[in-house]
């Protein structure tokens, strides 16, 4: 999971890419590479090129705490919040709280307390 990307994530072999923010890049936010039938959606895109994958949050600011202070927490009124798939292989965010604390996890690395 990732908050914030100045990149793109390449789908080249499989692999999850669910639950991510992608903030402020000037191509699309995956890239297929030979991939067919990728496992991509769930995520927020915003100010982001390409088009949305299914489930994606298109075009909407996740309201990070602080973007200049690079606070990448969001507050309970984040369109993220309660947005997110279960994915079994994260059981916490990155301040260590478990997911999920709502009725669904939080899209992005930090869930909303």
């Amino acid at each position: 999971m990732s908050f914030s990307r100045k990149g793109s994530t390449a789908v080249n072999s499989g692999g999850n890419k669910s639950n991510n923010i992608y903030y402020n890049i000037t191509h699309p936010y995956v890239r297929l590479g030979a991939v067919t039938s990728p496992d991509v959606g769930n995520n927020l895109a915003y100010q982001v090129q390409g088009s949305a994958y299914p489930g994606d949050i298109w075009g909407v600011d996740p309201q990070f705490l602080s973007l200049s202070g690079k606070d990448f927490h969001i507050p309970s009124t984040s369109p993220v919040k309660d947005k997110g798939l279960t994915l079994s292989n994260v059981k916490d965010d990155k301040d260590g709280t478990l997911r999920p604390q709502g009725i669904a996890y939080d899209i992005g690395d930090y869930e909303i307390q």
